[in-house]
Order: C-alpha cells, then structure tokens, then sequence
C-alpha cells in the first residue's frame, strides 16, 4: 500500500518504516475516533474508525490463523475510502477554527490535485507498468504471422484476460505462459519450449536458461519503454 503511493524507487527497509509509521497514525487516529466520541461528537468519524480498526483485525486473524496474505496493490483499495475518513475526521476534530479549517482544505487540495496531475499516464500503471507494450507485441506477433508463442509472466495475464477471453480482441496465435524468473527448474521441460516458434520476454531475460537447455533464439523485436523482447525460436 505504501509503495503504491510513493512514485518512487524507496529502499525496502525505508519502505518498511513508512508502512509501520502509516499504520500507527492510521491506528492512533481511528482509536482517538471511537474514545473521544463524547468530545467531538463527529458521527460518521467514530463509524469510520470502528470499521477501519475491525478490517485490520479481520485481516491479522487472517493472516496469523489462515495464512492469508495482507492486502498489497489493488486489494488495498478498500481502505483508501475509510483512511481518508479517518484522517479528515481527526483533522476536523483537532481543528476547532473554520478559518484555519479552510486553508487546510485548500492546501490539500491543491497538493493532492498537482500530485494527481504530474503523475498521471494513459499509458501504464504504477502497479503493472510491465504491460505498457502487451498490445504493441501481440500486434506485431500477428503481423508476422506466428502460431504458437511463449509468453513471459507479466504480459500472459493481459494476454488471457483482457484479449483471449473476448472474441473481438482474440488473437490468432496460441500462448502460454513461461516462467522465466525461474533458471533452474528439475520439472521444466525443455522439449516444451522448443515446441514454441516465438518468446515474449521480460528484463531479466534469464538468457542463461535458454542456453544450457540448447536452445538457439534470433532477436526480432525490442520494445525499448519496458525492455519486452520478441524472440525466435531456431531448431
């Protein structure tokens, strides 16, 4: 969650503290909610944190009694609403001067409307900026006409879900997904991919792989923004 909102390359142990400080300002402001009731009397402020305190309840039990993961990228986008709540309703309650309520707003808004638009992109995502070639490559692989193709991780998802499972947007090619994060693998069969006439990869290209399985590739397209290289399968 902290990492999707920080444009940023942050090392993991500064992405960490940001995570553990968020949360106890997160968890502080929605305890302050629900015991000071009687002094701010801002209704929809204690509903927020009650529900904002059980959904990080529900999620530890989760994860200490099911295994389930913590929400990460999207799934986190059902506490955005009740944080945002949470935060305003606390400020609100700090804030007892309307004069300085409205500065506060303004400038909130004026932070968040400038960070919203220097950061927006039509062409990609925070999360998934791998993809931002996908319909570029599928194009081209049914330009040259291949049949059966190999396709990296991160754009088999948007091959099978956003095109294969819609009639209008499927492609004549046949894929299936590779594991090329992946170098050593005792069940990976090596026939398979020598069955492929084409590979989709993705930075990084674990060449190494291919080569001690004896496996040849001519380079036939880069698509320089995110590195994805189109390669040809030579017997």
């Amino acid at each position: 969650m902290i990492d999707t909102h920080i444009y940023g390359k942050f090392h993991t142990n500064a992405l960490q503290l940001l995570a553990y400080l968020f949360f106890v300002v997160f968890f502080g402001t929605s305890l302050y909610g629900i015991l000071a009731f009687k002094k701010h009397k801002i209704v929809w402020y204690r509903l927020s944190s009650s529900l904002l305190l059980l959904m990080f309840a529900l999620m530890i039990i989760n994860k200490w009694c099911f295994d389930v993961l913590y929400p990460t990228y999207r799934t986190c986008l059902m506490l955005y609403p009740l944080i945002a709540l949470v935060l305003v309703g606390f400020v609100s309650s700090m804030v007892t001067k309307n004069k300085i309520k409205t500065i506060a707003l303004y400038t909130c808004t004026a932070v968040i409307a400038i960070h919203f638009i220097s950061t927006i992109n039509f062409s990609k995502t925070f999360d998934y900026y791998q993809q931002e070639d996908s319909k570029l490559c599928f194009d081209y692989l049914k330009s040259i006409g291949a049949k059966k193709v190999g396709l990296t991780g991160e754009l088999y998802g948007v091959y099978r879900n956003y095109y294969q499972m819609t009639q209008h947007y499927k492609y004549p090619f046949a894929a299936e997904q590779l594991n090329t994060q992946v170098v050593l693998r005792d069940n990976y069969d090596a026939h398979k991919i020598k069955e492929y006439e084409y590979l989709v990869l993705f930075p990084p290209y674990n060449m190494s792989f291919y080569k001690n399985q004896g496996i040849r590739l001519k380079g036939m397209k880069y698509f320089r923004r995110t590195g994805t290289l189109v390669m040809r399968v030579i017997l």
